[in-house]
């Protein structure tokens, strides 16, 4: 089979949530849990100078998340996520660690929202989630929201926590826009931009001295960005940096880009693919049709964490790693 490296590096969280290769939808639970908490330490300060004055003793008192998540399409977390986000409030609910919240008779509960990857109503979806009326912080349903998972979402949605002076934390976004703590004040993230991986696979390249590669990305604006600073970095090696750059996963699936692949493999036996795991599958899919499986060829990604995409009883990763194609 042919060599395959898939990295994902969450270096801005704790060394217990970075992952390197699981199977499966595994990111959900942990990275899910990890903005939780990080919701749950935001509160802790408020509440500890709020509490005495504003408590009744034996009244349940809830501190609501909205959870957004990606059911279906690009980033998708599945299914499994739901279980993930029950699970997580259970730990928290239960914990120790938040018994200065806890003893007071808070409680941790969720709005859960399907919030897809797509930016022609990625505003609109966001409008309606904030305007939910409720007795919560600034007048919203919620006081603070994890999620979404793609910039085209998270720019309405950090835009909008800033109007409502709200806590939005993301597990999937990975725009350097976000960076801008003037513009998105009250949003943060717990995975930096994958632009922070170029010197990883800039060393990875040199060290199997391969002179030539192709970075394979999609048009998107964080792929974009993330293909100029690893064309830069991979360049200084002395290394020949060529581009293929795709339109959307629907062109990948049709058979003219199996001839377009062809003629790639003619200039480059090294592929670093540049892309979120739906269009990878695909990828690797169309690589094998074009005769590129037989360990002629190498195959790096920067992505499988952000996506839980199934092919009948496999997961993606079970099809790329164990060719079960």
């Amino acid at each position: 089979m042919p060599a395959l490296l898939c990295v994902r590096c969450i270096t801005k969280t704790p060394p217990s949530h970075r992952h390197v290769a699981r199977k499966g939808s595994f990111v959900a639970s942990d990275t899910l849990e990890f903005c939780l908490r990080a919701c749950a330490l935001w509160w802790l300060p408020l509440l500890m100078t709020s509490v005495p004055a504003v408590a009744t003793s034996g009244v349940q008192k809830n501190i609501t998340i909205g959870v957004m998540l990606s059911m279906s399409g690009p980033k998708s977390l599945g299914v499994e996520a739901r279980r993930a986000i029950e699970l997580s409030f259970q730990r928290i609910n239960d914990s120790p660690q938040y018994s200065a919240i806890t003893d007071q008779d808070y409680v941790f509960q969720y709005l859960l929202d399907d919030v897809p990857c797509d930016p022609s109503d990625a505003f609109a979806a966001m409008l309606d989630i904030f305007s939910r009326s409720g007795e919560h912080l600034h007048g919203l349903a919620q006081d603070a929201f994890v999620g979404p998972s793609c910039d085209e979402v998270c720019q309405p949605g950090g835009r909008l926590a800033r109007y409502y002076d709200v806590l939005m934390i993301s597990y999937g976004c990975e725009s350097s826009i976000f960076d801008d703590k003037e513009e998105f004040p009250t949003f943060g993230r717990t995975t930096p931009t994958f632009k922070d991986m170029e010197a990883f696979f800039a060393e990875v390249i040199a060290h199997y001295k391969w002179p030539r590669v192709t970075l394979v990305t999609m048009t998107t604006p964080v792929w974009q960005e993330t293909l100029t600073e690893f064309e830069s970095r991979i360049g200084s090696k002395s290394v020949q940096v060529m581009r293929l750059s795709l339109e959307s996963v629907t062109f990948i699936r049709s058979q003219e880009f199996v001839e377009v692949l062809k003629n790639e493999s003619e200039r480059s036996r090294v592929f670093v693919l540049l892309m979120y795991s739906d269009a990878m599958l695909e990828f690797m899919r169309q690589a094998d049709r074009a005769g590129l499986r037989d360990g002629r060829y190498a195959f790096l990604s920067v992505d499988y964490a952000g996506s839980s995409a199934h092919t009948g009883d496999l997961t993606f990763l079970d099809v790329l790693v164990y060719g079960g194609i």
